[in-house]
């Protein structure tokens, strides 16, 4: 009905969109954006205080220190 799966598409299914054209084109945009360091800035994250982000580092490295046991 959303055009995400070509590969399967039953006779009694009107297709209305083809979203997955538009989906592999928001993806492909994402990655470039990432690699290139065009995204994420400022606009799309949060400041966290140095105090606050030792703090979860160190509740991460717990995390992950229980798990290798």
């Amino acid at each position: 009905m959303l055009g995400l799966f070509k590969e399967l598409s039953p006779r009694f299914l009107k297709v209305y969109a083809d979203l997955s054209q538009t989906i592999v084109g928001a993806l492909a945009e994402f990655r470039r954006e990432v690699e290139s360091g065009a995204f994420p800035t400022s606009e799309h994250t949060y400041a966290i205080e140095d105090q606050e982000l030792d703090k979860l580092l160190a509740r991460l490295r717990g995390r992950v220190a229980q798990n290798t046991r």
